[in-house]
């Protein structure tokens, strides 16, 4: 079949023809969305025909891929940071082999579904070599108290460890922790963590609640060269007790090296908990290899592991988290709760 030219309208990508809704489903796994009326009975609403209308990530796609032209107006999309990163789970999804539909109103939903998502160069190059020198800072200050593995137990909190003196406003305000956290490197940094991460954060958790939400957790995750350090298979939930667990959390792990199967990745047993019914469509967990400043988006319930770096590099990843509302207990907060606006 040539390829298709497909008319845009006001960025609406209108597909007219059935032979070309079959070529799209068939050979690109391309659904769209049916919304013309039925010609015998244009008053219901129940079932629709052509035109389909694509969605913007599928018709970005299908640009990419050279397997459409369009004419009429012209289509731009993405347009920010938001749409971006839209475009890059309904990417990461579709290639995975996940059919994906209006059913589910955006590819962030099918997040919420599955338990988890890799958006590939989420830091920039530049961003990458900013946290890592930072880390690096951290993990030669942390060494001089102690073993990483053995005292510090392969995790890293930079307002934790004693390299800056935290305060009580530190955890609590915006103000105050970009403040602090600007001391250990840079204002750049600290605010890449409040307003890239926790944006992300906030796209991720919006279904979920209207609570405003704030950052949880602050840390790296460091595994030493040829050490057995692992993480057993656990959900990041079940380190809060059963009614702190009513504020959902998402983490954003990103490497800062590249991962690959023998320096320590992350297994991931996809669907979030025992109230997702879905039959799994995996016998095996995922071996999450990735390259640096990549990021492994993962929803509180998720299960999943790490297993021992055998290489001969330090293996570092930084990993916020974030959830809906403060997580407090009768003793008062269990961790930060610094809201990202």
């Amino acid at each position: 079949m040539e390829k298709p030219r497909l008319h845009c309208v006001n960025d609406k990508v209108l597909v007219t023809n059935a032979d070309t809704v079959l070529y799209l489903r068939k050979q690109h796994r391309i659904v769209g969305s049916l919304e013309g009326t039925h010609p015998a009975n244009p008053l219901q609403n129940h079932y629709f025909g052509l035109p389909l209308i694509l969605s913007p990530e599928e018709t970005t796609l299908l640009l990419e891929q050279d397997a459409i032209e369009l004419e009429g107006d012209q289509f731009e999309w993405p347009r920010s940071e938001q749409e971006l990163l839209q475009y890059k789970l309904f990417k990461d999804f579709h290639s995975r082999g996940f059919y994906i539909t209006r059913g589910i109103n955006n590819t962030l939903e099918q997040f919420s579904k599955r338990g988890f998502a890799i958006v590939p160069d989420f830091l920039t190059p530049e961003e990458v070599d900013m946290f890592a020198k930072e880390a690096q800072t951290l993990v030669n200050f942390c060494y001089e108290q102690g073993d990483i593995v053995t005292q510090w137990g392969c995790v890293i909190e930079p307002l934790n460890c004693d390299f800056v003196d935290s305060t009580q406003e530190a955890k609590t305000s915006r103000h105050a922790f970009l403040n602090l956290r600007a001391q250990i490197s840079s204002r750049k940094l600290a605010q890449c963590v409040m307003d890239k991460f926790g944006s992300c954060a906030r796209e991720l958790l919006k279904h979920e609640g209207d609570e405003p939400v704030v950052l949880l957790n602050d840390q790296y995750i460091v595994k030493p060269p040829h050490t057995d350090a692992t993480f057993d298979w656990h959900r990041d939930e079940l380190y809060f007790t059963p009614e702190q667990r009513k504020h959902r959390m998402v983490s954003i792990w990103v490497p800062l090296c590249d991962i690959s199967s023998d320096n320590g990745p992350m297994l991931i047993d996809p669907y979030p908990g025992p109230e997702h019914t879905d039959k799994r469509p995996l016998d095996t967990p995922i071996c999450a290899t990735m390259s640096a400043g990549s990021a492994l988006l993962m929803d509180g319930r998720v299960r999943h592991c790490s297993t021992a770096n055998k290489s001969g590099q330090f293996r570092i990843a930084y990993m916020p988290q974030f959830s809906l509302g403060a997580i407090a207990s009768k003793n008062g907060l269990a961790a930060l709760a610094v809201p990202i606006d």
